[in-house]
């Protein structure tokens, strides 16, 4: 069975009609621009939120990026693949027949918000717990309207964190959000941490807690 049959065959999309094409094409540029800062600040590194439950437990949050979960932020699925639906966004040559969209409709109101993908990598960010599933939503600007950021979060087999899906959230959020107060970055190729960013008022348990993370990372790199 060829891999068009199976996405035929997948009751969760459709492939593209004429009019989800000529309104898809009016997302292109917003997602070459997701594309390109999703490379820059997310692909290839684990990004860890450390955030403050209750004013009192520091927890952090690591996601691991990878180029494979573009596709699926986006909201569609492409005959060639992960890799195909990049490669042909870089070269400008996407082949919209060979798109399925989200039989529920949510690829249009992922496209919404894909290009506001960088504002991920801001302190203006929460974690929300709930469901067995964590959501990192950018909480300050968007909130004012009915579009706001956020990425379903879940784990593989091996416990590692991976972004499942872009949420075009609306205003009523009924989970509790924790702000975040740091990002650490790690680079996947060499283990690198580093602090991003971190809230200038940060107590000493947090940078303590930040500290430690860090340490972490130069102890591997002396055992390598």
């Amino acid at each position: 069975m060829t891999k068009e049959s199976l996405l035929s065959n997948d009751r969760d999309y459709h492939k593209i009609t004429l009019s989800e094409t000529n309104s898809f094409k009016k997302y292109l540029p917003s997602i070459q621009k997701a594309l390109r800062d999703t490379k820059d600040h997310f692909i290839g590194k684990v990004k860890i939120y450390i955030y403050v439950v209750n004013d009192r437990e520091i927890c952090s949050l690591p996601i691991t990026f990878q180029s494979r979960h573009f596709m699926h932020l986006c909201g569609v699925k492409y005959s060639t693949g992960p890799r195909g639906f990049i490669k042909d966004l870089e070269r400008k040559k996407l082949n919209l027949q060979n798109l399925y969209l989200k039989e529920d409709g949510s690829t249009f109101q992922k496209l919404e918000v894909i290009d506001k993908i960088n504002l991920l990598d801001t302190l203006d960010t929460a974690v929300s717990i709930g469901n067995s599933m964590a959501r990192i939503h950018y909480n300050s600007l968007l909130r004012t309207k009915a579009n706001i950021l956020g990425i379903a979060v879940d784990n593989d087999s091996n416990g590692v964190n991976f972004p499942l899906s872009l949420l075009n959230l609306s205003v009523i959020d009924t989970l509790t959000s924790f702000k975040v107060v740091a990002i650490l970055e790690e680079n996947k190729s060499t283990h690198v941490k580093k602090c991003l960013q971190k809230d200038k008022n940060c107590n000493n348990k947090i940078n303590e807690y930040i500290d430690q993370l860090l340490d972490v990372s130069q102890k591997m790199r002396r055992d390598i």
